[in-house]
C-alpha cells in the first residue's frame, strides 16, 4: 500500500511539473514580443505588450512619424527622445502608460493622448519649440524619477492643452500652456477664453502659466486667487511660482477675493509686483488686504485705485475698517492709531530702523511675519490680540518678552532667531509652543513652561544653548527634537568643532557628485557625533543626517555629495551621549560653508 501511495506522489508531481512548464510556455506565448519596423521615415510598431525598453532601430533620427498598433501597453522611457524630425504620433487605446521623456526633443505640433492613459512621466510631452495642441486626460498619475533627478512637469511651451475627461486641478500645475479647454462634460468646471472658471461661472479657478494679462469675466463674482498662486514643484519639491502675469483687470461684478478657495497642493507668491484695474467697488477690507498679502501687490497704486477704501497716515496703509496693510517710512518709533483692529501679512518686515512700536488697546489680530525681521527692542502686546502669525515677531533684538495670557497657541516661528532675547514669561493659557517658535534664541538660558502645556513641538527651543528648563506635568507631550537640552539634570553642553574649513567646490564641480572630507576634533564625554549637511542655511534642502561612533583620534571621515548649480553647502556638528539610557545632545558647533 506504501509504494502505491509514493508511486502516486510521483505521478502527481511529475503531472504538477509537465504542467507547470506548460502553463510557463503559455504565458511566454501571451508575451509576444513587439515588432518595430521603420521604412520611408515612418516607424510601425505592432505586437502585443509593454514596449521595449529600448528600440533597437537605425537611422532612428530619420523618424518622421510613428504608428502605434492596437495591442502595445506602454510607451516607454526616453522611446522617441531625440527624434528631432518626428511631427507626427498615432497612439491607440491600448496604451495605458507613457514614461518619462518619452518625446523630448522632437517636432511633434499636436498630439492626441488616449483615456486610456493613466500613467504619464515627467517631461514626456517637453518638444522643440512650441507645441500647437495637447490632448490628454484630466486626471492621470504623474511618474517622477527619485532624487535629483525629480520633475513635476509633463509639458513645457504648448499652446493649448485640451482635457478630454473630468479634470482634477492638480493636473493643471504639470503644463507651462497659453490656454486650457476643460471637456465639455466636465461636471465642475468651464473653460472662457482659454481660462478655467466653475461650471456656472462665478468662480475664476485657474489662468495659464504663459499669460501675461488677465481680463476676468463679466458674470465673475469671486476672484480665486488660487487661480494665478497655483504652481508647479522644482526638483527638490519646493513650490515654484509658476504664472507669468503682469497685469489683471477685475471688473465690477466681483464681490469677493480670497486666497484658499479651489487650493491643490502649494501655493507661491508672485516674483513681480502686478499692475490691476480695479473697476469694483464692491470689496471688502479682507479681500482689499488679500491683494496686499498674497499678490504682493502695492499699496499705494491700490489706494490710487480705491481712495475710499484704503487711506494713508504717517506712512500707514490702512483700510476704512481697520487693517493695516504697509508701512512704507523710515521712522525708529511708530504708532499705530486705535483704528487700526488688525496687522497685516509683512505689514512692517524688514523694517530694520523700527526699534519701537505702540500697538493699539483694541489691537485683535497680528497676521503672518507682520514685524519680521525689524529692529524692535521692546514690544508691550495688548491682551486684546487673539491671534497671532507665524513668525510676526521673528528676527527682532528684544531682550524680554511677556506673551499675553489671552494666547493659548503659541505659533511656529513667532520669535524665531530673536538672539538677544534673555527672559520670555510664559503664561499658563499656552497649551501649544509650534514648531522653531523660538528657534536661535541664543541668549536664551532659562524657561520655565506653564502649567497646562501640553505639547512643545520639534526644534521650538532649537539651536540654543539652554541651562535649565521647567515643565510641570508628565512632559510627554514634549518633542525630542523640542530643545538642544532636554533639562539641567541631563544636560550635555560640550560641543563639537571642525578642524577646518571643508568645502571649496570649484565652479566647474557645481552640479556633479563630488567628495568631501569632514574632520572634527573628538569631545572626551561623547559616545558619538551627528552631522547634519545640507544646500541652504535652514538645514531643509537635500538634508543629510549622519551619525558616527567616538574615536580616540581626530574623526575624519568622507562622502559623496551631489551639489546643485550656485548651491553652497552648509554643514553642523554636535556630541550626543548617554545618560539613563536616553541620548542626549550637546551644542551644535559653527556652520561650515563651501560654494
Amino acid at each position: 500500500m506504501k509504494k502505491k501511495t509514493i508511486g502516486l506522489l510521483m505521478l502527481l508531481m511529475s503531472f504538477g511539473l509537465m504542467w507547470g512548464m506548460t502553463g510557463q510556455r503559455a504565458q511566454a506565448a501571451k508575451k509576444a514580443n513587439v515588432k518595430v519596423t521603420l521604412k520611408n521615415g515612418v516607424m510601425t510598431l505592432s505586437g502585443k505588450g509593454a514596449m521595449p525598453k529600448k528600440l533597437k532601430v537605425k537611422n532612428k533620427k530619420k523618424v518622421k512619424k510613428v504608428v502605434i498598433k492596437k495591442g502595445i501597453t506602454t510607451v516607454a522611457d526616453g522611446a522617441f527622445q531625440g527624434c528631432k524630425q518626428l511631427k507626427k504620433v498615432s497612439i491607440p487605446s491600448t496604451v495605458k502608460k507613457i514614461g518619462c521623456y518619452s518625446f523630448h526633443g522632437t517636432s511633434i505640433k499636436k498630439l492626441t493622448v488616449p483615456k486610456s492613459v493613466k500613467i504619464i512621466g515627467q517631461s514626456a510631452f517637453r518638444c522643440r519649440g512650441e507645441m500647437e495642441k495637447l490632448t490628454l486626460p484630466g486626471s492621470f498619475k504623474l511618474l517622477s524619477r527619485k532624487g535629483d533627478d525629480a520633475e513635476y512637469t509633463v509639458g513645457a511651451l504648448i499652446d493649448t492643452v485640451e482635457f478630454s475627461s473630468s479634470l482634477q486641478l492638480q493636473t493643471v500645475s504639470m503644463f507651462d500652456a497659453k490656454n486650457y479647454i476643460v471637456n465639455a462634460k466636465d461636471s465642475k468646471f468651464k473653460s472662457i477664453n482659454g481660462v478655467i472658471y466653475s461650471k456656472d461661472e462665478k468662480d475664476i479657478v485657474r489662468v495659464p502659466f504663459r499669460r501675461k494679462e488677465l481680463v476676468i469675466e463679466e458674470g465673475c463674482e469671486e476672484f480665486c486667487l488660487q487661480s494665478v498662486l497655483y504652481n508647479t514643484l522644482d526638483y527638490d519639491g519646493d513650490p515654484v511660482h509658476g504664472s507669468s502675469l503682469e497685469k489683471i483687470v477685475i471688473p465690477e461684478g466681483i464681490k469677493k477675493i480670497e486666497s484658499k478657495k479651489y487650493q491643490a497642493g502649494q501655493t507661491a507668491t508672485p516674483d513681480r509686483v502686478l499692475s490691476f484695474d480695479i473697476r469694483t467697488k464692491s470689496l471688502s477690507d479682507e479681500s482689499v488686504a488679500e491683494l496686499v498679502s498674497a499678490l504682493n501687490s502695492n499699496p499705494q497704486e491700490l489706494m490710487r485705485q480705491l481712495p475710499e477704501q484704503i487711506t494713508c497716515e504717517n506712512d500707514l496703509y490702512i483700510t476704512k475698517g481697520g487693517i493695516l496693510l504697509s508701512y512704507t517710512g523710515k521712522a525708529t518709533e511708530v504708532v499705530i492709531p486705535d483704528i487700526v483692529k488688525k496687522i497685516g501679512f509683512e505689514a512692517f518686515q524688514n523694517h530694520e530702523s523700527l526699534q519701537k512700536v505702540t500697538l493699539p488697546n483694541g489691537l485683535t489680530e497680528i497676521g503672518e511675519r507682520a514685524f519680521a525681521n525689524c529692529g524692535l527692542k521692546k514690544i508691550e502686546i495688548p491682551k486684546t490680540v487673539i491671534s497671532f502669525g507665524k513668525e510676526c515677531f521673528s528676527e527682532n533684538h528684544f531682550e524680554a518678552v511677556t506673551v499675553p495670557d489671552t494666547i493659548k497657541e503659541i505659533p511656529r516661528g513667532m520669535f524665531r532667531e530673536c538672539t538677544l532675547l534673555k527672559k520670555v514669561e510664559i503664561p499658563d493659557s499656552v497649551v501649544i509652543i509650534n514648531q522653531e517658535a523660538f528657534y536661535g534664541c541664543t541668549s536664551l538660558k532659562e524657561v520655565e513652561l506653564g502649567k497646562n502645556i501640553r505639547e512643545v513641538r520639534d526644534y521650538a527651543f532649537g539651536n540654543i544653548d539652554m541651562n535649565k528648563v521647567v515643565f510641570h506635568g508628565s512632559g510627554k507631550g514634549i518633542s525630542d527634537h523640542a530643545f538642544s537640552c532636554p533639562g539641567p539634570e541631563m544636560s550635555f553642553a560640550k560641543s563639537a568643532s571642525f578642524m577646518k574649513t571643508m568645502f571649496a567646490i570649484p565652479y566647474a564641480k557645481m552640479g556633479k557628485k563630488v567628495k568631501l572630507e569632514l574632520a572634527w576634533n573628538p569631545v572626551t564625554e561623547a559616545s558619538g557625533y551627528q552631522v547634519v549637511i545640507a544646500s541652504n542655511s535652514r538645514y531643509t534642502k537635500n538634508k543629510k543626517i549622519l551619525t558616527y561612533k567616538k574615536s580616540k583620534t581626530n574623526a575624519k571621515v568622507t562622502l559623496t555629495w551631489k551639489s546643485k548649480n550656485s548651491q553652497g553647502i552648509f554643514a553642523k556638528i554636535r556630541p550626543f551621549r548617554y545618560v539613563n539610557g536616553i541620548k542626549v545632545y550637546g551644542r551644535w558647533s559653527r556652520e561650515s560653508v563651501g560654494f
